[in-house]
């Protein structure tokens, strides 16, 4: 056994074969940006090599290597007694990964991820596409753990982890590559783990005051959008930002995606482009769009010819441009912008200063960034695991030259290690419109949770999910149930933005169909505005400490265990207990109460600490307690009892 010490505490003990080489291959399969990897072979023990050092920050590093022909290494270290292990960025089934076997390898989440019969279908009709328990567009080599460790694999790699799955005591990291940086801090308090890992992994930066308002999401021209801002305002819908996903024209016949990815605004579904952006900005509301690193495969757009020309694309395996096929439909191919090639990333930059930002827009959804091929080589895959960091700062530098700090909101899917050194926010990816642990609404809380431990700390979801489906053996569409529940779930996260889904249909419920979507919405809007002083006080909490505004309860009840089998319950900062409806007709909701004495906003009533409580979920008041003595305490009862009483929200969802 080998020992590793941090200030004169043993942080670390590995077996005397804690390092071994693959002799063997490295595999992967792939469709339409989902992966699937893993080995074979013999694993070979080396002699460690290990080196370590302590960091100004208070970290050890260790370093290992083998030759550089190495395909792969295995590293191994002991787990203490009683150990759990939380994080690796946003994954969307678990929180405590401790007994599972799982790569880290950004790409598509799949639709369904286990859910069935929907992911035997998807599957069925193109392989690989319904995911896994695993699959996320955010993973992180990162995890806190319950014995007050943090481990952060630096080198941007693949890996495959198993974590106690194979031997109870052990942990053994894979990684893609002949070399690996790993960096831990230690503290009792999850939250200080927090802090000091996101000194490191990067913090978020304080987002304009307007991205706090209701966004909402429209698409189908200005007129349409113009119709529907109208009657929300009307309805008291404090609207803030228009999100038009489909500025750019619409590329598909279904009335969704997939868009024109030429990144230049339709004049004729969005008119006199630019003047109605400022048109708007005077009455309040900004106009947010879309964007990503694709660019339309077609003649008709001469930024593909162009990046063509120029060798701007990414290639495959074969040093052929790597073409995809938007939703595996041949008509609409794409190449992606080879963000490690800073001659392309400078060209991507340029497109969006000119056509966004000085084109008009106040932000953007920025997607993908997952999709980058690789065959297990090390520079390719190496780029792939770095393209989502690299697209948050292309991102970033963008607005920063611009000369707009401070007034741009941008939200991400993708992202890897030291994306938050330069995201402005994220969002939690394509959930089904549906209630369920695999894919809905429950696996979204648990994304924004596990997100939240590696320093995500500004997320949310697209209100109602967003993949429908609609075929003739099976309908997955969005019901004004959903909508509702999956509102007063977004109440209580930082943004709350809706999306029309993946397309347009009757059957797939818009709040705008009728009236009483409209009234339940205002009401809720309103409901997230009574909240804004909250949001902004944990937002700089973000910035300064790394602290996640949608926490996991373990984190303020870290001596409770209870907490670590929590995933589809939060707390929004450290005062204000959320238990989400994640079943289809119920009013009532089975919530778990951390320690302490926590008081129900509508009804008063006061309920003890460290068990389980069936609470009321009546439409239109989310079940959400507030800690009794808390530090907001006596704040947020006053803005969530103001809202209660006030006139305009007597009526609602009938």
């Amino acid at each position: 056994m080998r020992s590793y010490s941090l200030q004169g505490r043993v942080l670390l003990t590995t077996p005397n074969d804690c390092l071994q080489t693959l002799d063997g291959a490295l595999s992967v399969r792939s469709r339409n940006g989902r992966f699937q990897v893993g080995h074979t072979g013999r694993w070979i023990s080396v002699a460690p090599g290990i080196t370590g050092r302590e960091t100004a920050d208070g970290a050890l590093v260790l370093q290992m290597a083998a030759s550089e022909t190495t395909k792969a290494l295995r590293f191994s270290f002991d787990v203490l007694p009683g150990e759990r292990f939380l994080g690796f960025g946003e994954q969307f089934s678990h929180l405590d990964l401790t007994g599972h076997a799982f790569p880290i390898c950004a790409g598509e989440q799949g639709i369904g991820r286990g859910a069935q019969p929907l992911s035997a279908l998807v599957n069925l009709s193109a392989p690989l596409a319904a995911g896994d328990a695993y699959s996320t567009y955010a993973p992180m080599p990162l995890c806190i753990t319950t014995k007050g460790r943090c481990f952060v694999f630096e080198t941007p790699t693949v890996y495959e982890f198993d974590v106690g799955k194979t031997a109870p005591n052990r942990v053994s990291v894979v990684v893609w590559g002949h070399r690996l940086r790993l960096r831990i801090y230690t503290d009792d308090n999850p939250l200080r783990l927090i802090e000091k890992h996101t000194q490191f992994t990067g913090r978020l930066s304080p987002l304009p005051a307007w991205a706090y308002g209701t966004l909402l999401g429209v698409r189908g021209g200005r007129d349409k959008a113009e119709a529907i801002l109208s009657r929300c305002q009307e309805f008291g819908t404090p609207v803030t930002a228009l999100w038009i996903e489909d500025w750019v024209g619409r590329r598909g016949e279904n009335g969704g995606p997939p868009l024109w990815w030429h990144w230049t605004p339709d004049e004729t579904l969005y008119p006199d482009f630019k003047n109605w952006s400022r048109t708007l900005a005077a009455r309040g509301v900004r106009l947010l769009g879309y964007v990503n690193p694709f660019i339309a495969r077609d003649d008709s757009v001469p930024l593909y010819d162009e990046g063509l020309k120029k060798g701007y694309f990414a290639r495959d395996g074969n040093g052929d441009v790597f073409v995809g096929n938007a939703w595996g439909n041949p008509q609409y191919g794409y190449a992606m912008v080879d963000l490690t090639n800073p001659d392309a990333y400078a060209w991507l930059k340029e497109i969006i200063k000119r056509n966004m930002l000085a084109g008009g827009l106040h932000g953007w959804m920025a997607d993908y960034a997952e999709y980058v091929p690789f065959d297990g080589r090390f520079p390719a895959t190496a780029a792939h695991a770095k393209t989502p960091m690299l697209w948050a700062k292309l991102n970033r530098e963008a607005v920063h030259e611009a000369g707009m700090d401070g007034q741009v909101l941008i939200f991400h899917r993708s992202a890897s290690l030291l994306s938050n050194r330069h995201a402005c926010a994220y969002w939690a990816g394509d959930q089904t419109p549906t209630f369920d642990r695999y894919d809905g609404l429950a696996s979204a809380v648990t994304g924004m949770l596990t997100g939240g431990l590696c320093g995500m700390s500004i997320n949310h979801t697209d209100i109602g999910g967003f993949t429908s489906l609609i075929t003739p053996m099976f309908k997955v569409v969005r019901t004004p149930e959903i909508f509702m529940r999956w509102c007063e779930m977004s109440v209580f996260t930082p943004l709350f933005r809706t999306h029309d889904g993946a397309f347009d249909d009757k059957r797939n419920y818009q709040f705008y169909h009728d009236d009483r979507g409209y009234r339940f919405f205002a009401r809720m809007g309103r409901l997230h505005e009574a909240l804004i002083w909250y949001f902004r006080q944990l937002e700089s909490e973000a910035a300064q400490r790394g602290h996640p505004l949608v926490r996991a309860l373990y984190l303020h009840a870290p001596n409770d265990p209870e907490t670590l089998r929590i995933k589809h319950q939060f707390l929004l900062g450290p005062d204000l207990l959320v238990s989400p409806v994640c079943l289809a007709r119920s009013l009532t909701v089975r919530a778990y109460l951390p320690p302490g004495r926590w008081v129900c906003p509508w009804t008063e009533r006061v309920y003890e600490g460290r068990r389980y409580e069936r609470l009321t979920a009546v439409p239109g008041f989310p079940p959400v307690l507030v800690r009794e003595g808390g530090q907001y305490a006596d704040r947020l009862l006053a803005s969530l009892q103001r809202w209660d009483t006030a006139e305009e929200n007597n009526v609602f969802w009938s």
